[in-house]
């Protein structure tokens, strides 16, 4: 291809010099465009950048929202992160807090009730050996009338022996008296 008719030139270079009289006449045609803008606004955004580097000597930040900051913006949003995360901890520690209350309640009303059937299993203890301690005493008592009655009968034993023995006399002597007779 021939330029001008003078230098032969490629096809890859005649598009590379295409495209930068383009990226020019872009570049022209954006530099127009924004002097023709308010030119106040395009001050400010570039007292602004002036200011940043200013501000940044003595460690002052802008933010996103064009706010000065005494911290850089990607600490801000670590503090953030950290704030959030020790929300989310703080959470968890009382939300654990109830489950271990809850915890507490629950033991609390089974060492309870635990107690009353302690209490109750004592109580049948004592009342099984109030029974017993009971019968034990009816058993004595019993036995004491079955002594006093066993020397009661051995008395009438001896007593009726002895009416025997009369009696055996006694007959005896009828009987004689009426032999004699």
């Amino acid at each position: 291809m021939i330029l001008n008719g003078k230098v032969p030139v490629s096809i890859e270079y005649f598009f590379t010099i295409v495209v930068c009289f383009c990226c020019l006449a872009t570049c022209q045609f954006i530099t127009k465009q924004l002097t023709l803008l308010n030119s106040k606004y395009c001050n400010q955004i570039i007292l602004k950048f002036i200011m940043a580097e200013e501000l940044q000597k003595v460690h002052l930040y802008y933010d996103d929202i064009n706010k000065i900051r005494v911290i850089e913006t990607n600490i801000l949003k670590e503090t953030e992160d950290l704030k959030d995360t020790c929300r989310d901890y703080d959470t968890k520690i009382q939300d654990f807090g109830k489950i271990i209350n809850t915890l507490l309640d629950v033991l609390k009303e089974l060492g309870d009730n635990v107690e009353k059937k302690k209490m109750a299993a004592i109580g049948s203890m004592n009342l099984l050996k109030s029974i017993s301690k009971e019968r034990e005493a009816e058993q004595a008592k019993l036995q004491a009338e079955i002594n006093d009655k066993s020397m009661i009968l051995e008395q009438l034993d001896s007593e009726y022996d002895a009416l025997q023995i009369l009696e055996a006399t006694q007959m005896e002597t009828i009987d004689y008296l009426t032999q004699i007779r």
